[in-house]
């Protein structure tokens, strides 16, 4: 059985952006487990969102496209899955928004908090330690 990791926006956009920190990090670790072992990646609707408007804003449009194309083939390929927040999800998600005042979380990061606890996952692949300080295994 396939190893299944969750992609958050910090890992999309450190591997689509040369300039991002966590650039080579994101890229070594990219290949070691997707291109080497063959996990089942999975990200959201939201995160996909996210991760387009941020890749736009630091680096253009043309990489968004890139990006999108990316994410396309990927699918088409059975290496990504991409979940959608449904109703439930997003409700689930408002609750853990509100819940957590002492913390600084996202309303995109509180929708991946809800769906990994709906169909959970081996790691989040991210540089987010939001998901850390919400009790999941980041990896690398």
């Amino acid at each position: 059985m396939r190893r299944r990791i969750f992609v958050d926006t910090s890992a999309w956009i450190a591997l689509i952006d040369e300039s991002d920190r966590h650039h080579q990090k994101a890229r070594e670790y990219y290949e070691q487990w997707v291109k080497r072992t063959g996990v089942e990646l999975i990200t959201s609707d939201y995160i996909i969102d996210e991760t387009l408007t941020v890749i736009r804003y630091r680096v253009g449009l043309l990489y968004a496209h890139r990006f999108w194309d990316a994410i396309e083939q990927a699918q088409s390929q059975n290496i990504l899955r991409i979940t959608w927040v449904e109703q439930k999800t997003w409700q689930e998600a408002l609750i853990l928004f509100f819940r957590y005042d002492d913390q600084r979380f996202s309303f995109t990061d509180c929708t991946s908090f809800a769906l990994l606890s709906q169909e959970p996952v081996d790691a989040v692949f991210s540089f987010d330690r939001d998901f850390v300080v919400a009790g999941f295994l980041t990896e690398p």
